[in-house]
């Protein structure tokens, strides 16, 4: 057998879970998401009458593009038709705000607004934890954009009692989709399994990293996403030269960065550039140090990326022969972390021809960081 030299060379395609996103739609531009905001009052009309089959049939067109969607459910959208069911109006008073475009919201300290939105979380979540069509679920609801700031404001925003309660609400109906918060400035924040979006990336990252270290999150990318979105004033200078006012790379780097929401490198950008950003962001997989030996093949496996993988993907090595395909299951993906790597060594059974391959059980597939490829599997040997 002949063992195929390995050299790396970052892959710059789209691959699951990770990098740029558009809103929801048809781009050019390859990306394997995308981002659907969604208003409650399409979803609950009264107390007792959810109806999901709108949402459903925006999950289902961005599937039908082998796409997921990194999903947010908004009560208060500034600029936009207001997102509140009517009867909440019953049991609230409405609020008119002049910024961002005006808006309408409520004292979201308002115990019968809380208990509605505690209602939502547990039906949402009975239906929808575990979603194969959702990647990420932003928790949302909360504030201008579901996006837990009622600033100018401040003072209308729920308080921190409130906000733990929707974030246990969360927790208990979501086992298993991933959960994000906007902001990783709370301490309660530790005893809950959720990820943190930054939607001022390049702009404000700064402080977001800081309130992380404040309330001890730093470590918190090990185990849960971290994503966000390009500040939309950046997106321009980002997308066509690179540069932003808080450097992307240096921010990608110390944020763990998996994904972002970025409209504009899908609309007008330099592809190139745009290119290369998204494909630093998340897990960055090569196959490496290739050896053959007393009839066992050994290889490595690393994560050259910013991230984990935080979704099963299994690892195989496939075995072909002239009219069959043997695959034999190495390990989970998602136990390497980032900058680190695991040594495999197996027997090798006759065949003309070997390649190393990741998959899901929706039969996505993540293309490696290696130069000899066949499709999106890594050629190991030969005869």
């Amino acid at each position: 057998m002949q063992v195929i030299k390995q050299n790396y060379e970052k892959y710059l395609g789209a691959n699951p879970y990770i990098g740029f996103l558009p809103f929801m739609g048809e781009y050019n531009l390859d990306h394997s998401m995308e981002f659907l905001y969604f208003p409650l009052n399409k979803i609950q009309t009264d107390k007792n009458f959810f109806n999901f089959t709108e949402l459903d049939k925006c999950l289902n067109q961005i599937f039908s593009r082998k796409h997921t969607c990194v999903l947010r459910i908004y009560l208060d959208y500034p600029s936009k038709p207001s997102g509140f069911p009517n009867f909440y109006f019953k049991y609230a008073t409405k609020i008119k705000y002049d910024e961002f475009g005006k808006g309408i919201e409520v004292d979201w300290n308002n115990p019968q607004i809380i208990s509605f939105l505690l209602k939502f979380i547990r039906v949402f979540g009975k239906k929808y934890d575990g979603d194969v069509r959702i990647a990420y679920l932003e928790c949302g609801l909360l504030g201008h954009w579901g996006e837990w700031h009622t600033w100018p404001n401040e003072e209308r925003m729920a308080n921190t009692l409130n906000q733990q309660k929707i974030i246990k609400q969360f927790s208990k109906y979501f086992k298993r989709t991933k959960l994000l918060v906007r902001y990783p400035n709370k301490n309660f924040l530790k005893s809950y399994n959720v990820g943190f979006h930054d939607d001022s990336f390049c702009f404000s990252t700064k402080k977001f990293l800081s309130q992380m270290q404040k309330s001890g999150l730093t470590e918190r990318y090990k185990a849960c996403p971290i994503g966000g979105e390009v500040r939309p004033e950046e997106q321009e200078s980002l997308n066509n030269s690179g540069k932003s006012s808080e450097n992307f790379d240096d921010m990608v780097k110390l944020s763990h960065c998996s994904w972002l929401l970025n409209q504009g490198a899908f609309t007008h950008s330099n592809q190139k550039v745009v290119t290369k950003l998204s494909s630093s962001l998340g897990y960055d997989f090569f196959v490496s140090e290739v050896t053959v030996d007393n009839k066992h093949i050994c290889f490595t496996i690393s994560n050259i990326g910013v991230a984990p993988l935080y979704f099963d993907f299994n690892l195989y090595v496939n075995f072909y022969n002239e009219n069959s395909k043997k695959r034999k299951f190495i390990l989970k993906l998602n136990k390497i972390m980032p900058q680190n790597h695991k040594k495999v060594k197996i027997k090798l059974p006759s065949c003309n021809f070997a390649t190393v391959s990741a998959e899901n059980k929706i039969g996505q597939k993540i293309n490696f960081s290696n130069t000899t490829k066949i499709q999106d599997e890594v050629l190991i040997i030969h005869q």
